[in-house]
């Protein structure tokens, strides 16, 4: 065999990445130079995939330059099996290089790595949510928190929450999913709020709407208050006048916050 020691890859393993849903004829990217040198100028290099292209995504191609013939791998220009992420993450790829004329055989081992586009909707979960709060609730209160996810990596994977449509009741978070009460609540004028939330990915605008994004209904239910009646919170006696037996009884009486006013105030007892 003609200088076949010199028969060899550059390297034995090789590692390389590809962008998942890439389109047909789209190449693999490695930072080492994958193929042979070719110490004789008369060889005729051929490579081709022997294992691990189950699903038959990938072509090798040969690409001479001066001495060094490359190896080069890319998506099928019929590509009907996408590349996805999710469903699997890499390829282990046994190549085989031949020089027919000197019988000539070589192998490497190309791990192709599926890099994560951001292809994912988010989704909720739960998918919706139902909460009850009392129309007494304190301004900015925490009310609910959504939540949602999806199989990206990454920033790919976070996400801004908005209201779909504004509300002046109700304010969220835009990234821990957090609602809070924004405007005085009034169980009279409307006892439930209909809203919906959307999770738009971080690395697409809110302005792009669902479109990229997913919604979830969110209910609040508002519940009257409890109405206390008012108390009488302290007596405080007191001799106004020394010069007289009297003595001034100073009553403070609590309405509660129910804004009520007292009309009055009467002895039901102990005056005998």
């Amino acid at each position: 065999r003609e200088k076949g020691s010199a028969w060899h890859f550059t390297h034995p393993l090789y590692n390389a990445t590809i962008y998942e849903n890439s389109a047909p004829k789209t190449y693999v990217e490695s930072s080492e130079k994958m193929g042979i040198y070719l110490i004789n100028p008369q060889w005729a290099v051929r490579y081709r995939i022997i294992s691990g292209d189950v699903a038959n995504v990938f072509k090798t191609e040969e690409y001479v330059v001066g001495n060094f013939c490359f190896l080069r791998i890319r998506t099928k220009s019929s590509n009907t099996a996408l590349l996805n992420r999710e469903v699997r993450d890499s390829y282990t790829l046994i190549i085989q290089a031949t020089e027919k004329t000197l019988e000539l055989e070589a192998l490497a081992r190309v791990v192709v790595r599926i890099l994560d586009q951001n292809d994912l909707k988010p989704l909720f979960s739960p998918p919706s949510y139902r909460v009850t709060i009392s129309e007494d609730m304190p301004l900015k209160s925490p009310i609910c928190k959504v939540s949602a996810t999806d199989a990206d990596l990454g920033q790919n994977a976070e996400f801004y929450y908005a209201f779909n449509t504004r509300s002046e009741m109700f304010a969220i978070h835009p990234t821990s999913g957090v609602v809070t009460l924004a405007g005085k609540l009034n169980v009279t004028w409307r006892g439930k709020h209909e809203l919906q939330v959307l999770a738009v990915d971080r690395m697409r605008k809110i302005s792009e709407g669902n479109g990229f994004g997913n919604l979830a209904a969110l209910v609040i239910h508002v519940e009257p208050a409890l109405r206390k009646p008012p108390a009488i919170s302290s007596v405080v006696l007191d001799a106004l006048d020394r010069s007289e037996d009297a003595t001034y009884a100073t009553v403070m009486v609590d309405a509660n916050s129910s804004g009520a006013d007292v009309d009055s105030l009467e002895i039901v007892g102990g005056d005998f």
